[in-house]
């Protein structure tokens, strides 16, 4: 009886073994097959494709991975374009906890294999992208809802055409980037607008004056047409997003097209952010934009490309893309950035960028039409390690929360341990103290500093300290002033903007 007993208590012990054995293998098979998966994202040559964005700048790379062989191939990590579930992939909504529903308005659809024609659709957690069409056009629109906030959230509005509706130009494809962290963190929604042209088709042939200074009408271009189309997809959700408070942003191009969305919409919208771009003027004879923009119209280009100023100037332009009239409801946060060695923004030698730039021309415009428009231009750092020039400043987000005043600004004791933590890094160049307030404004860290809150929206002193403006300008005398309700019509105001709308 004893030996069978053994016998018997030998084999239950075996068998825990190899269970036990079973359960060490197959955890280290998913190990192993994570790995494998996380390292089928890589660059052929990261250090050569890294050095491409940084030279042709983020824009223009953005079209590179879609046109040019070598990039496509060679730099999928850079591009974020991998396949499979490796880094740089969207995941998928399995566990993911379903928010409140959506309303969608007639002619919308959920982006699927059936639906999404050329659309690339979202499947991350929160993320959600949806198809309708325009003129027989296929259109897309991604959303971005951090799934922890339950409130009805403001909206970030990201136009980024260059991309085609590629998720990745709209940070679309995972919450571990910057932008939508920083959605998580001060509580707003998002959504990425594209074009499958690669670029926006403004208003009226291009010709925007004093009689036409905003060409919003449904008929002036399909693109009109389709952001009213994002508004009502907006309207129809004031369940989820705080329609009163809608927000536009760009670089470039993209910059002058959330203009265009702004003071089109400038009843809903509440702030703009311009980078690299502001108002082109026909009188600037030392500012010539890519597709000459103020200077000829559309058509004319198209036939005659840059000697379209000899060939066919325009004598009705004045302005591009938009002249930003006065809003009686109330004037918007308009902000407006660039560096002065930018030559796609401002004067070109002989031309002095400190007279002839698109910001001044904006900044001006919209200050005379009563908005609450806040200048800032940036120089190339004296060591060289910013070299300037058509980008954005570092940081971004930050600037754009900071100059919307997205949240409570920061109180002055943070602002003062915050730049404590910076100097304390004692970054060497210019470029390190952009990295070493990268660090001291990240969500943990940063609440941990005496007096710091990590939802209040960073002082105007707290952003200098990323990079310092060499020049700004607030038209309502402060970088750090609140939104105001409906204000008089100023005395020099040439236009109002429902006479356009």
């Amino acid at each position: 009886m004893m030996k069978l007993l053994k016998v018997f208590t030998v084999f239950i012990l075996v068998g825990i073994i190899i269970v036990e054995s079973k359960k060490i293998s197959t955890l280290k098979d998913l190990e192993n097959e994570e790995t494998i998966l996380r390292d089928t994202c890589k660059d052929r040559s990261e250090t050569r494709c890294q050095s491409i964005k940084k030279r042709v700048g983020e824009d223009r790379f953005t079209i590179k991975c879609q046109s040019n062989a070598f990039v496509k191939k060679n730099c999928k990590k850079t591009c974020d374009s991998c396949d499979g579930t490796g880094e740089g992939n969207s995941g998928n909504n399995n566990g993911c906890k379903e928010g409140a529903k959506v309303n969608l308005p007639k002619g919308f659809q959920e982006c699927n294999q059936k639906t999404k024609g050329h659309c690339e659709c979202a499947t991350a957690c929160g993320f959600k992208t949806y198809v309708f069409t325009v003129e027989n056009e296929k259109r897309c629109l991604s959303v971005y809802h951090p799934v922890r906030l339950t409130q009805k959230l403001p909206i970030v509005i990201r136009s980024h055409c260059y991309g085609k509706d590629k998720l990745s130009t709209l940070a679309m494809k995972t919450a571990n980037v910057d932008v939508n962290q920083a959605a998580a963190r001060y509580g707003f929604a998002r959504m990425g607008i594209s074009s499958p042209l690669g670029n926006w088709r403004f208003g009226n042939n291009h010709i925007v004056n004093k009689n036409n200074p905003m060409p919003c009408s449904a008929k002036d271009t399909p693109d009109i047409v389709y952001i009213d189309r994002v508004f009502e997809f907006i309207d129809a959700n004031d369940h989820i997003f705080r329609t009163d408070r809608v927000y536009t942003e760009g670089f470039s191009q993209n910059a002058a097209f959330s203009a265009y969305i702004g003071h089109c919409h400038s009843d809903r919208v509440t702030g703009i952010w311009q980078g690299g771009s502001g108002m082109a003027m026909k009188e600037d004879k030392h500012i010539r934009l890519p597709a000459m923009q103020s200077k000829c119209s559309k058509s004319a280009y198209k036939l005659h490309g840059r000697d379209c100023v000899t060939e066919d100037p325009c004598t009705d332009c004045e302005f591009w893309p938009i002249y930003p009239c006065y809003q009686p409801k109330k004037p918007m946060i308009h902000c407006v950035a660039d560096y002065n060695n930018d030559r796609l923004a401002s004067a070109d030698p002989p031309g002095d960028p400190e007279t002839e730039a698109n910001v001044l021309n904006m900044y001006y415009a919209a200050k005379r039409e009563g908005h609450n428009v806040r200048m800032l231009r940036f120089k190339a750092s004296d060591d060289k390690s910013i070299p300037g020039k058509h980008k954005a400043p570092r940081n971004l987000i930050y600037w754009q929360v900071g100059c919307w005043g997205m949240t409570p600004k920061c109180s002055l004791q943070c602002e003062k341990s915050f730049i404590d933590c910076i100097d304390k890094k004692e970054p060497p160049t210019a470029m390190d103290r952009t990295k070493a307030f990268a660090g001291c404004i990240k969500g943990e860290d940063f609440a941990k500093l005496p007096g710091c809150d990590s939802t209040c929206s960073p002082t105007f002193k707290m952003l200098q300290q990323s990079e310092m403006p060499y020049k700004t300008a607030f038209a309502y005398g402060d970088f750090d002033s609140k939104m105001i309700g409906n204000q008089p019509r100023p005395t020099g105001s040439r236009c109002s903007a429902p006479d356009f709308q």
